[in-house]
């Protein structure tokens, strides 16, 4: 078993500096060189993560093992042609880094706990390069099977003289990044598909990584949009679409549809009183009891506006709408939040009014103004006579 690193020989880095200068930022090296290409120009240079130049040969040979090693690793070029070359591609040299790493095994087991290891590593093959038949011990099919269970992206070259296996049933093992060649090889196709599936792999994982990002950017957009950013309950704009909704389920269904507005009594004076922080925390506090306390899956809070908050209860009648307020009105009650400066009671207190109905129409904008309008009322009509009660009346 043995590591290299490896370098391309000159005579096949012009195609290569060509292309990559064009697009890519390109790290590499030639013998004790290294170089550094630029992006494009007017572009900025981006620095790769997912850049993978290792590689792993699998064969019981020694000779061939060494076959892959010239291949990989030839005599490094120096001097003025590759001086030519940097200065031609505006190329500055740097401290070495290599266009290949290879390891090397004798057996297919070796290879599994080889993989295993690398990956625990965070440092996984780019490309496999596996013999067939390496008896004692499983074949490189068997081998490849248990690879993939380990590491489902690394591409895994079957290179070998003699086969039990048609290609076709190697492929149905595999389903996917796998290539069959026969032995004798040669080495600069060899060399090519390294590079080649090396460069692939690299892509293939940057793609993902900005498709993992770009999803975990959309689900914080929508989150956003739908939540409010203070009490982390639905906000104004999402209450209005669910409520359209429900109430267009409700008339078709011919069920009840309740809603409840609660609002803490005294706000004011509790944020002059003890400051907007302390008020925003049991902004905070009060949304999460709300939250907990309805229960069905249908069940829907939101922050209306300021301290009021709106609960939806879809096919609720006026008991469940009773039932449902009261167990708010006292739970609230039951935190028992200190609030010197209430006229209620020296704890925190909310009022609610709710409402209830069928919808006889399916004019939803229409219908949904009615039910909060309604809701708002009754509120209103508990504030003024005391607060910290329920009234719920048919809409």
């Amino acid at each position: 078993t043995g590591v290299q690193t490896c370098a391309l020989p000159i005579s096949n880095l012009r195609p290569v500096f060509k292309y990559m200068k064009k697009n890519y930022t390109l790290t590499s090296s030639v013998g004790e060189h290294s170089f550094v290409s630029t992006a494009s120009e007017g572009s900025s240079s981006v620095q790769n993560e997912w850049s993978n130049n290792r590689i792993l040969v699998v064969d019981d040979e020694q000779k061939i093992v060494s076959a892959y090693s010239d291949i990989f690793c030839p005599e490094a070029v120096r001097g003025d042609k590759l001086k030519s070359l940097l200065k031609e591609f505006n190329i500055q040299a740097e401290e070495s880094v290599s266009s290949f790493q290879l390891d090397s095994v004798a057996s297919g087991m070796a290879a599994v706990e080889k993989v295993k290891r690398a990956v625990e590593l965070g440092k996984p093959y780019a490309v496999i390069f596996m013999d067939v038949r390496m008896p004692p011990g499983i074949d490189g099919v068997e081998a490849a099977e248990m690879i993939r269970q380990i590491d489902e992206d690394v591409y895994i070259i079957f290179v070998s003289a003699y086969s039990d296996y048609s290609a076709y049933e190697m492929q149905c093992k595999l389903e996917k990044n796998m290539l069959l060649i026969p032995k004798p090889f040669e080495g600069d196709s060899i060399r090519q598909m390294a590079y080649t599936l090396c460069m692939i792999w690299e892509r293939e994982h940057s793609l993902s990584d900005e498709h993992q990002r770009l999803k975990s950017h959309s689900k914080l957009m929508e989150h956003q949009a739908t939540h409010d950013g203070l009490t982390g309950v639905y906000n104004r704009h999402y209450l209005n679409t669910v409520l359209e909704v429900e109430l267009s389920r409700a008339y078709r269904e011919q069920t009840s549809v309740g809603v409840l507005m609660a609002d803490i009594d005294w706000f004011k004076r509790y944020n002059d009183h003890y400051g907007h922080l302390e008020g925003d925390r049991i902004l905070r506090k009060i949304a999460k009891y709300l939250a907990s306390t309805v229960n069905r899956a249908a069940d829907f809070v939101a922050r209306f506006g300021g301290e009021e908050f709106c609960i939806v209860l879809p096919n609720t009648d006026r008991a469940g709408v009773e039932e449902v307020a009261e167990r708010i009105r006292l739970g609230i009650e039951e935190l028992k939040i200190e609030f010197t400066q209430s006229d209620t009671a020296p704890w925190m207190t909310v009022s609610v009014g709710g409402t209830y109905c069928i919808p006889e129409s399916n004019e939803k904008e229409k219908v949904m103004e009615q039910v909060l309008s309604t809701a708002d009322r009754l509120l209103y009509e508990v504030k003024k006579s005391g607060k910290n009660r329920c009234l719920v009346e048919s809409c």
